[in-house]
């Protein structure tokens, strides 16, 4: 099971994560530890806790931090909790790492979910449900987060991504759909003239044109999505060919039907 600490600086994190090892010390048959980047918490979690300074280790970046944590549980069977505080300091802000969008992306998609207001936002490929939890925050939206799991950045099982994805959006109002995407767009859109799509899953040509094909034929309002520009994908030659130029243009984000 994972479990996600989320809020603002100065919320309280910190203390409730120290809490949180210090109650499991209590009742573990086994060993914890404790993850963080410099000493900020070591002098007040219990000695018996396991700790570890990951700049002692040199790590930096997801692929460091899960190969470091990966060679730990393969090495000893005995761990039975692995707490982590301020995995963003451990990682770094690589949103193109962690498969999300940067701030200004983000910005950009809420500003135009509330111009486009849409009966429904979908997006396609959620991955976590940080992006959808953010518009049906912000923006009131209806939203719907489709997602088969069959991708994530720390190599969770697709039960344990689904699961994960669940709890963050738990609260949030917004539905968790399992599906394809070729499946979902074809068969399960509701009212494509007022739906707005939010495409950040297959990033292959030959999948993204499917997908805007799929969409054009059926009239979506709104089409979006990511990695416009990012030479390593297919998107930008994808959404040229079916769409032209998009109507704007936000770090790597991309909208077409966006009323100006």
């Amino acid at each position: 099971m994972i479990k996600l600490i989320t809020g603002k600086k100065g919320t309280g994190k910190t203390k409730i994560l120290i809490d949180q090892i210090n109650e499991a010390v209590k009742s573990t048959n086994g060993n914890l530890v404790c993850i963080e980047k410099g000493d900020n918490i070591r002098r007040s979690i219990s000695f018996r806790v396991r700790w570890c300074d990951t700049e002692s280790f040199a790590i930096e970046g997801v692929d460091a931090f899960y190969g470091f944590v990966a060679g730990m549980l393969a090495g000893n069977y005995d761990i039975k909790d692995v707490f982590v505080d301020g995995i963003l300091k451990i990682v770094g802000r690589d949103y193109d790492a962690l498969g999300g969008l940067s701030e200004s992306e983000l910005g950009a998609l809420v500003a135009w979910t509330r111009r486009a207001a849409p009966s429904v936002f979908v997006e396609i490929g959620t991955l976590f449900g940080f992006t959808a939890r953010t518009i049906a925050a912000q923006t009131g939206a209806r939203v719907v987060a489709v997602d088969n799991f069959c991708w994530n950045p720390f190599g969770l099982t697709p039960a344990q991504h689904e699961s994960f994805t669940r709890k963050v959006l738990e609260g949030s109002g917004v539905e968790l759909v399992c599906a394809d995407a070729t499946e979902y767009l074809s068969s399960r859109l509701d009212a494509p003239e007022s739906t707005l799509v939010f495409l950040d899953g297959d990033h292959s040509y030959a999948g993204v044109r499917n997908e805007l094909e799929i969409l054009k034929d059926m009239g979506v309002r709104v089409v979006s999505g990511h990695d416009f520009g990012n030479e390593s994908f297919g998107v930008t030659r994808a959404v040229r060919e079916i769409f032209g130029e998009p109507d704007e243009v936000v770090g790597m984000c991309w909208a077409k039907g966006i009323v100006r």
